[in-house]
């Protein structure tokens, strides 16, 4: 059943890190997805550990038909969204939570985290730190303007210590540039784009709208051979030039257990959902990139899976598709070469390689890895 709003106060706080300009003065971006949790968790990381306590349900909702709901005993449930944003942007938030049931410590907890391209957190920007009951629905808001070198943003949602129930709807996290037309932008949904790895050419779709001064993330210069995109191919340098959310590092790591060539590689290992490392590199519409590299997968349970993916972006920050190079769905007994081709689509401004795996349940190598441009 949807709540009725019973919200007879609002809960504000606003980070004064920086004098925050007019949002009359500037572009306007809605940077969350799925922030009223109408399509399950997609876009959100709930740790899997967390199942029992944190979740999204369609028990108690603010609008629609779901929210976020943490419930049960416990410590450090959370989830959280990585969204680009720039430097010297101002970014609102604002949403909904309910909090039928709070036991004695427990606190619901929701920050903004400004991190550089690198994966480095900057500060921690505390939204709210909501101790009490509420009787039924209540609003909160909050703003901070981002510090130098921000790449992305974090938004935390977390329940130190679980011990209530407490439910959290129809969140919005809009960034406003600091330059630019004071009209507002029209944002246009993701085209979708399906490529063959090996096509020679790509249809271009509609050309979307793009927002003026919109956030970008400084691509990975091209490296000193002029045909290589990649930086740190063959992870001698840790994962320098690879982003990598904190939340993964037990699982993906720069290895010197087994390496194609060097002395390192890079390592999965553990069981989980949803992993990824990738790296964002220089390209534009028409660019062919041939991308090569070694794979070894010694260990592998149930339906774990390794995939290699380029995945072009348009320049104001989402995805044109997915472009696999190789999947590997079984265990293989020494290093095994992959690669493939792509022309990338109409509005490219930019390209990330990536490697995931949508259940990790083993361990998995890749080493020596190339991405040439033409």
């Amino acid at each position: 059943p949807t709540a009725t709003d019973t919200a007879t106060s609002t809960v504000t706080a606003t980070a004064t890190t920086s004098p925050t300009p007019s949002p009359t003065q500037q572009t306007r971006v809605e940077r969350l997805q799925n922030g009223g949790f109408e399509n399950g968790p997609s876009g959100w990381f709930i740790p899997y550990w967390f199942a029992n306590i944190a979740g999204v349900d369609g028990s108690q909702p603010h609008s629609g038909t779901a929210a976020l709901h943490f419930n049960g005993k416990g410590t450090g449930a959370y989830a959280q969204q990585d969204v680009p944003a720039f430097q010297g942007h101002r970014v609102d938030f604002s949403g909904w939570v309910n909090l039928p049931q709070m036991g004695r410590g427990v606190s619901l907890i929701i920050e903004v985290v400004p991190r550089t391209q690198w994966n480095g957190n900057l500060q921690t920007i505390q939204i709210a730190n909501l101790t009490n009951s509420t009787n039924g629905w209540v609003q909160v808001v909050g703003s901070a303007v981002l510090p130098a070198r921000t790449a992305y943003v974090q938004l935390r949602i977390r329940f130190p210590l679980s011990g209530g129930n407490a439910y959290v709807d129809d969140l919005s996290l809009i960034e406003y540039g600091v330059q630019g037309s004071s009209a507002t932008p029209t944002t246009t949904p993701t085209p979708t784009l399906t490529i063959s790895p090996n096509a020679a050419t790509a249809t271009p779709p509609a050309t979307p709208t793009v927002p003026p001064n919109a956030a970008t993330m400084t691509p990975t210069p091209v490296s000193q051979d002029p045909g290589e995109r990649l930086s740190n191919i063959g992870f001698e340098a840790g994962l320098d030039h690879w982003y990598l959310p904190t939340w993964l590092g037990g699982f993906v790591s720069a290895s010197s257990q087994e390496s194609h060539s060097g002395t390192q590689s890079l390592r999965f290992d553990g069981r989980g959902n949803y992993i990824q490392i990738y790296q964002e590199i220089e390209a534009r519409y028409g660019d062919r990139l041939d991308v090569s590299g070694w794979a070894y997968v010694p260990v592998r349970r149930g339906s774990m899976s390794l995939m290699v993916e380029l995945v072009p972006r348009h320049q104001n920050n989402y995805d044109l598709g997915r472009i696999p190079i190789a999947t590997i769905s079984a265990a293989t007994n020494d290093w095994v070469p992959i690669g493939a081709s792509a022309v990338m689509p109409y509005g490219t401004a930019k390209v990330r390689l990536a490697i995931r795996t949508p259940i990790l349940d083993g361990t998995a190598y890749v080493d020596d890895l190339t991405v040439r441009g033409q």
